[in-house]
């Protein structure tokens, strides 16, 4: 019995031990991503999913819609969801409480 137990113990402490092999090379592979996403943002790396508009087709889509065009029609226009010209609304009705205030 004792010869047993003698191989479950060495058996549970090589399985610790290499649990805690894994457990630090998580961490450096964690440390080396994080290192890696902040130098990349300081060499202006964007992240995320792209804009599907630019800054100036905003621009004009709101424009249009605050002109009586119908955000169908609107979206149609530049290839995108009517929900993403709500949105550009939604945003521009969140900034005038702002503009206000200041």
């Amino acid at each position: 019995m004792a010869k047993w137990y003698n191989t479950l113990c060495a058996s549970i402490h090589a399985r610790a031990r290499s649990n805690r092999t894994l457990e630090f090379e998580r961490d450096l592979i964690r440390e080396r991503t994080r290192a890696g996403r902040e130098a990349a943002q300081k060499r202006g790396v964007r992240f995320g999913r792209p804009r599907k508009l630019s800054v100036d087709q905003q621009r004009l889509a709101r424009r249009l819609v605050l002109e009586g065009k119908s955000v169908s029609d609107v979206a149609r226009t530049f290839n995108v969801h009517p929900a993403t010209i709500y949105r550009l609304a939604d945003a521009d009705a969140a900034e005038v409480p702002m503009a206000m205030q200041a």
